[in-house]
């Protein structure tokens, strides 16, 4: 009997071994929670949505230009309402940010939360590019706008939106950062209460219907104050979408699903839906008009963005999209394309487009649009090598370096969440 239960013992253990090696030679397999808390296919969807964004700038130059060119008839302006607007892929932005974010504080009690650690990585990793983008945007623009020392200063603090109700003269695309600068300042305090929520459904409820409320605050607001200033270029209007990322990380750390056919099926329904909001977004030029409209906007693009990320990291045929190499690639560069890509189609078409006069459509858009891509892909490459990159390996050192801290400390006696 006894020679049975150690023979049985004996079992359990090799079987054990064999499902730990599975893991090991297949990382997917593991929880978020135990995958070092980088998810690879989030790299890819920003590659997607940096392509979308380029896509959505150049086209526009590219319709300005035929209207200059033809402007007794709009029958090429038909192609500009195919295009999905910039700012359905600065939403999906936003859902990750909240994602990245969050995810090194999910599972983690207060006490465990660095915060300085988390600022000064991404001061490193955000600030220092920022900054070199916008002096050389400047130094192009310098005696184009007036008071460019004070319009640089502002934008230097992120406060374009809140100083002068628009975005930079310099680098327009650049609100977006100021946004999510916001909200890298009050997540502690909003995710704090959150987490003090044991129970994992009670807490994902609660943040998710927390946001609900916050958005159709925003709407509210959203009736008295033009979209194009303080409203749109600040966190208010976008905050749904950091929040929901958040819970999605607390989600990702606390379930895990199997890859199947369906997240595969949510991915592309997803993809599709996102599209048509981006269309939707196109026709009423990022402005749904009235309270119920604009909300009603808002929440879908949310969850059209949560499914899309959803299917992208389960889905095995998604996954296999966003992690190869040349989307990865595009992913990983994203911060720089989306820093220099509007300067860089500004003076291509200055200097280029004006002086394309073709009448066939087809001759036009290729010699507007291969141009654009291989200068954007050029510069962008230049700027994430000698400019992005150094700046990213000083807050990847100053992460490694955090990590060895706490470690070799003894785990403080408190209750995680």
């Amino acid at each position: 009997m006894r020679s049975n239960r150690i023979h049985a013992q004996i079992l359990k253990l090799v079987s054990m071994g064999i499902e730990l090696r599975k893991l090991e030679n297949n990382p997917a397999n593991l929880p978020v929670s135990q995958q070092r808390r980088r998810i690879p296919q989030l790299t890819g969807l920003k590659g997607i949505a940096i392509i979308v964004v380029v896509i959505w700038h150049g086209g526009l130059r590219g319709i300005r230009r035929l209207n200059v060119m033809f402007p007794e008839h709009n029958g090429e302006i038909s192609f500009y309402k195919w295009l999905p607007h910039g700012e359905i892929a600065v939403d999906l932005f936003f859902l990750i940010s909240g994602i990245v974010i969050l995810l090194p504080f999910v599972g983690k009690s207060f006490s465990e939360w660095n915060l300085s650690s988390f600022y000064q990585r991404r001061f490193w990793r955000i600030y220092p590019p920022y900054l070199i983008a916008m002096i050389i945007c400047a130094a192009g623009l310098w005696h184009t706008i007036p008071a460019p020392i004070s319009k640089l200063l502002i934008s230097a603090f992120y406060v374009n939106g809140i100083i002068n109700d628009a975005p930079s003269p310099f680098n327009p695309p650049a609100w977006s950062l100021e946004a999510e600068i916001q909200f890298y300042i009050i997540f502690p305090v909003v995710f704090y209460f959150y987490f003090i929520i044991k129970n994992n459904k009670a807490r994902l409820t609660s943040g998710v219907v927390f946001f609900i409320l916050i958005s159709i605050l925003a709407a509210f607001i959203h009736l008295r104050y033009n979209f194009d200033g303080r409203f749109r270029y600040a966190l208010l209007a976008h905050f749904l979408f950091f929040g929901w990322g958040g819970v999605l990380a607390d989600v990702l750390c606390c379930f895990k699903w199997r890859s199947s056919v369906a997240w595969d099926c949510l991915f592309f329904l997803s993809l599709i839906a996102t599209y048509l909001v981006g269309i939707w977004l196109t026709s009423v030029d990022a402005n749904p008009p009235g309270f119920g409209v604009w909300f009603a906007t808002l929440l879908v693009s949310g969850i059209t963005s949560v499914a899309l990320v959803v299917g992208g990291i389960q889905g095995k045929f998604a996954r296999r999209i966003l992690c190869y190499p040349p989307i990865c690639q595009v992913g990983v560069m994203t911060y720089s394309i989306y820093l220099v890509h509007v300067p860089v189609l500004e003076a291509l078409s200055r200097l280029f487009l004006v002086h394309i006069h073709t009448h066939n459509s087809v001759l036009f858009w290729l010699l507007w649009v291969i141009p654009a891509i291989l200068a954007v892909a050029g510069v962008s490459s230049v700027f994430y090598y000698f400019v992005e990159k150094p700046f990213a390996k000083r807050a990847s050192i100053i992460k490694r370096s955090s990590e060895i801290k706490v470690t070799s400390e003894p785990t403080p006696s408190v209750p995680s969440f």
